[in-house]
């Protein structure tokens, strides 16, 4: 029975997931697993369980993936275990050491909130706030961050968890019943209302730039070897097209030139294009160091290259196909903005755009989710840039292969059709809302780290 359990919160976990519109969910999706946690007998059975639970999510996760990105599916499913491993052994021992089941909770989150920081640092990102993008919750990361909203639904389901726990043993009372539930559902709806608000306040900036986005829908073969320098005469066509319109940058997908900024008789079909910035990802080879890095070019009609962003995060033992630099506060600059170039899971590493926004008036992520294949990791993508532009309040924009994306700083986005070929254009607002998390998130660990382990400190200091 506790293993069926734990296979349900995956199950829910699973329909929480974007691009199904069943989010909700997810202020529930973990209280089987709690349950099959609190009614284990033994560390194994607790840590058996977690791990179950995330066998079944990252599953769904990866349907549909490709065979020659399987190699990542196998190596991100035992990295991406380890925080539901924590989380079934601290809440274990958690639940144990703490009478009061509030205590307990408190400090299982605490511990969630950390674990996901420390995963981040890794370059092993996964939220499970970014499940609410799309919701009235969304917009509550603007004070607490995606970390902290985790926390937080680890916190509402832990609690209704211990309270069915208590329920099934008699062992509490009808006003204790209506207490859960009542710290329940405020936990449940106060973001959301918080966010409702924050989300509902109109953009107050004004002189927008204009972006054209190419969505080329390419297959991941066509990305490399000799198919690249067919590639370039389509890309160009593309290009050109995007350009007639005269927006005032025009963004394509990552990865797509071999070595760009050695290829200059590619350069040379954009020289009589109007004038427009155009940003593309690319692989640029630095011979001084001899690296590989995943680059993003920014190029203008007749100048050539003005200017090269090289990817600083990698995720390990995935990403090995280019070198990482040392981080890097680069930016462009655009019709007098300032943006801050990201590229493909670089928008999931939330200290990437923290250490490195500076002065940006905006975020531009390139991307290509192609290599995997399945349905869902490209929505995390777009989950992620919405939760960057909210936490740091300024507005985003993505190129994606099968997918693209523009967010206002308050979360509010526009898509771009799925899997289909496509040129689109939009208007971005350029600015900066200095939110509640842009200030304090450096000082949100600390008290994570209080609220997680200082319980316990106190209570074997009455021992």
């Amino acid at each position: 029975m506790i293993y069926l359990l734990s296979i349900a919160s995956g199950i829910l976990l699973s329909l929480s997931a974007p691009p199904l519109p069943l989010w909700p969910l997810v202020w529930v999706a973990f209280v089987p697993l709690f349950v099959a946690i609190l009614r284990s007998k033994s560390y194994r059975q607790a840590l058996f369980s977690s791990a179950l639970t995330s066998l079944v999510l990252h599953s769904f996760l990866f349907v549909g993936i490709a065979d020659y990105s399987f190699r990542m599916y196998l190596l991100t499913l035992p990295l991406y275990t380890i925080p539901y491993l924590i989380l079934g052994a601290f809440t274990f021992f958690a639940t144990r050491a703490f009478k009061n089941s509030w205590v307990a909770a408190t400090s299982v989150a605490s511990l969630w909130f950390l674990v996901e920081k420390g995963m981040g640092i890794m370059s092993l990102p996964y939220g499970v706030g970014l499940l609410l993008y799309n919701s009235p919750w969304a917009g509550a990361v603007s004070a607490i961050g995606c970390t902290g909203l985790g926390a937080l639904i680890i916190f509402a389901n832990a609690l209704m968890a211990a309270a069915l726990v208590s329920a099934l043993r008699g062992q509490i009372s009808p006003r204790a019943a209506i207490a859960y539930a009542s710290l329940w559902l405020t936990i449940v709806i106060i973001p959301g209302l918080y966010g409702w608000i924050y989300s509902s306040v109109p953009n107050s900036a004004s002189g927008s730039i204009s972006i054209s986005i190419v969505q080329p829908n390419w297959a991941p073969q066509e990305y490399t070897g000799e198919a690249q320098k067919e590639l370039w005469g389509r890309a160009a066509a593309y290009i050109k097209k995007a350009a007639a319109d005269s927006p005032d940058v025009i963004l394509f997908p990552e990865s797509f030139g071999v070595y760009f900024d050695r290829q200059g008789e590619l350069l040379d079909d954009l020289k009589g294009l109007p004038a427009t910035d155009i940003i593309i990802g690319g692989v640029k080879y630095d011979s001084d160091r001899f690296q590989t890095y995943n680059s993003v070019f920014q190029i203008r009609p007749g100048q050539g290259i003005v200017s090269v962003y090289d990817k600083g995060a990698l995720i390990p033992l995935i990403e090995n196909a280019y070198a990482a630099r040392a981080d890097d506060a680069h930016s462009f600059s655009i019709a007098g903005r300032r943006f801050l170039p990201l590229v493909c899971f670089e928008s999931l590493i939330e200290s990437r755009s923290r250490d490195r926004q500076g002065d940006s008036q905006g975020f531009l992520l390139l991307a290509n989710e192609t290599w995997f294949g399945t349905r869902t990791l490209p929505f995390l993508h777009i989950a992620s840039l919405v939760m960057r532009s909210i936490e740091y309040g300024q507005p985003s924009a993505m190129a994606g292969n099968t997918i693209s994306i523009v967010s206002d700083p308050r979360g509010r986005f526009k898509t771009t059709s799925y899997r289909q070929e496509e040129i689109a254009g939009f208007d971005l607002f350029p600015q900066r809302i200095e939110t509640i998390y842009s200030r304090l998130n450096s000082i949100l660990p600390y008290f994570a780290a209080l609220f997680a382990f200082v319980p316990l400190s106190l209570r074997r200091a009455r021992r």
